[in-house]
């Protein structure tokens, strides 16, 4: 019942807003007002680019940055950069209605100065699985979209859900997710990554680091003893320096592998990789 009221009360807020204009407040605290469902935005992560599509508002999009390749009609998007060095003289030059940026995936610098010079910007995070749910809820709301935003919502929320319920094993694995080779780095409990680990019934053994992507060393990763180290890409793949270094220690049977190509963005097809990622952590 608390749920039901929750629904109706965000429909009567979306429905009203648009009436009368809208206020949202964003995911850095702060307070955005649009008269009208923006007809024209920049898009400065691929994961949002990703969800305006999917919220059916794509052709609306006409700048964006680079790797936002989903669906194949965002390839013909024009390019303002990437997350780290945006053109900000070609995207003033777009007059657009409203930027969406990310806030912990790019140069938020550079977001700072758009806001300064006047222009519209919604900054978007994302530091669980949950909060993909909830971006394409406001979202939704934001261009226009309120029933399509919650049906998404709703429906990505459900899979997240399914899968953690499936997850029934007694023993949790504690898991160590490599990034990189001779410098090493993996995702803390503040990432959407490491919390996916979780969600997949796993522990993840760096979930007290302070910073969402820390460098570890191979010998804090000897310490906490993990059961599993997952690697991104397949067990075929050439034998690199560090995959070398864990079987000379005996450790070949803790190593997973995973294709991350759906896993290390946070859209809605986030859900895809982490089926994947939670068959790799409890395969036999």
């Amino acid at each position: 019942m608390k749920c039901l009221i929750s629904f109706c009360l965000f429909c009567f807020f979306s429905l009203s807003s648009h009436s009368e204009g809208l206020s949202l407040t964003d995911d850095s605290g702060r307070l955005i007002e649009i008269d009208e469902p923006p007809k024209t935005i920049v898009s400065l992560s691929p994961h949002l680019t990703e969800l305006l599509f999917d919220l059916g508002v794509g052709q609306t999009v006409v700048g964006t940055v680079s790797f936002s390749d989903y669906p194949n009609s965002a390839k013909s998007i024009p390019r303002i950069g990437d997350a780290s060095a945006l053109n900000l003289e070609r995207i003033i030059q777009m007059e657009p209605d409203l930027v969406i940026a990310w806030l912990s995936g790019g140069s938020f610098q550079s977001v700072e100065l758009l806001i300064g010079l006047g222009l519209k910007v919604y900054v978007n995070e994302i530091s669980s699985p949950r909060d993909i749910a909830s971006s394409a809820e406001k979202l939704g709301v934001l261009v226009g979209q309120h029933k399509r935003g919650l049906e998404l919502s709703h429906k990505f929320s459900e899979k997240i859900i399914g899968i953690q319920e499936s997850r029934t094993e007694i023993h949790a694995p504690s898991v160590f997710f490599q990034l990189g080779e001779e410098d090493l780095f993996t995702f803390s409990g503040q990432h959407f990554l490491g919390n996916a680990i979780e969600i997949c019934g796993a522990k993840n053994v760096f979930s007290d680091a302070p910073m969402r992507v820390p460098q570890v060393s191979f010998e804090s990763v000897l310490r906490r003893n993990p059961d599993l180290i997952i690697f991104s890409g397949k067990s075929s793949d050439t034998l690199t320096s560090s995959r070398k270094k864990w079987q000379e220690i005996g450790w070949s049977h803790k190593l997973r592998f995973v294709d991350t190509s759906e896993l290390f963005l946070p859209s809605l097809r986030f859900v895809t990789g982490l089926e994947k990622l939670c068959s790799a952590i409890h395969e036999p």
